[in-house]
């Protein structure tokens, strides 16, 4: 009678350790921080392991830089910035890549954003926020839509 109990609670531990997601997600947030432009990105590495995306079981720091790169472009007052990635930091069950977008730009009138980061896998979304001029914005980039034009005029 003691194993099946404890086989019990080890089972109801089991079953309730995975988190359930309503939507599966990925943030980009735009920030400025001094005199510098960062984007932090929150996803989940599994993903991108199922993509076929790395060549391991943990994605590194160039593999990700390559796959944003490849499928994201961000244009501040016309002109294309490549994320350069810094840091890719493990919070509970997903991932954070710090990345450094540029040297603080003074009047930003228009960002452009196409994003098509993990739309591969089904019912994905992708959520950009930009924190700059002193505004928060955020828009929700799926399947149907890819790309987003901000004008701070």
């Amino acid at each position: 009678m003691r194993f099946l109990i404890i086989a019990l609670i080890a089972f109801f531990n089991f079953s309730n350790s995975n988190e359930i997601h309503d939507a599966v997600s990925a943030k980009f947030q735009v920030i400025e921080r001094g005199e510098v432009l960062f984007l932090e990105i929150e996803f989940e590495e599994e993903n991108l392991v199922k993509l076929d995306k790395t060549k391991s079981l943990r994605i590194t720091k160039k593999e990700f830089e390559n796959y944003l790169n490849e499928t994201t472009r961000w244009v501040f007052n016309a002109k294309k910035i490549n994320p350069k990635v810094l840091a890719i930091q493990t919070e509970g069950h997903h991932k954070k890549a710090i990345c450094f977008l540029s040297k603080k730009k003074q009047n930003i009138k228009l960002i452009e954003v196409k994003n098509e980061f993990l739309l591969e896998v089904e019912a994905h979304i992708n959520i950009v926020m930009l924190d700059i001029n002193n505004t928060f914005k955020d828009f929700e980039l799926d399947s149907k839509r890819r790309e987003i034009t901000v004008n701070y005029d």
